[in-house]
């Protein structure tokens, strides 16, 4: 059902100029617990001290976000350690965010297809049930902000899903215009 609602052409997201990092604390409190069950240490790290807003559908990032790092909950060994890294990207200008973890990690070969519609990563090692829709949700959802996914794995190394979303462009502020009042400029 999620994923029909994001697919549907008409369904636009109300989107707003917002610091990611909200969305990124909001989903890493989320599962917390769960992390903590599999004694998995999740943190949040930024790599500039002045991250720009950029225009997010609150919600849905913080979905992404969820997605990703339950993804990395459950192929992480117990003990293991998950990261949300934000960076700014002024050449590019975009802001990254990385979910990077130490855990099983994807085969090179499988890489391509992991953002299809109901693929599945299948090895002797993990019976991990799953519906094969959470990466396809969020490559949806990243296009629908205009942005881009790519993914980097190294089997029993590690997985990094990262996302790039445009910074914001800024609001321009209209001097206020009284009525029957005239401006002379000298």
């Amino acid at each position: 059902l999620e994923l029909s609602r994001v697919e549907e052409g008409n369904l636009e997201f109300e989107m707003l100029p917002l610091d990611i990092r909200q969305g990124a604390e909001y989903a890493l409190r989320s599962l917390n617990s769960m992390a903590k069950d599999r004694q998995i240490e999740l943190g949040l790290v930024c790599t500039q001290e002045e991250i720009p807003l950029v225009n997010i559908n609150q919600e849905s990032i913080e979905r992404v976000i969820i997605n990703l790092l339950s993804n990395g909950i459950k192929y992480t060994p117990v003990g293991g350690r998950i990261d949300v890294i934000v960076t700014h990207l002024s050449e590019s200008k975009e802001v990254r965010v990385d979910v990077k973890d130490n855990g099983i990690g994807i085969p090179e070969e499988c890489l391509a297809q992991i953002f299809d519609r109901f693929y599945r990563v299948e090895m002797k090692v993990h019976t991990i049930k799953g519906t094969g829709l959470g990466l396809t949700i969020v490559k949806k959802i990243i296009e629908k902000h205009n942005g881009r996914l790519s993914v980097e794995s190294s089997l029993g190394q590690g997985s990094t899903f990262s996302f790039y979303l445009p910074v914001a462009e800024p609001v321009e502020q209209e001097s206020p215009n009284v009525a029957g009042t005239d401006v002379v400029i000298n």
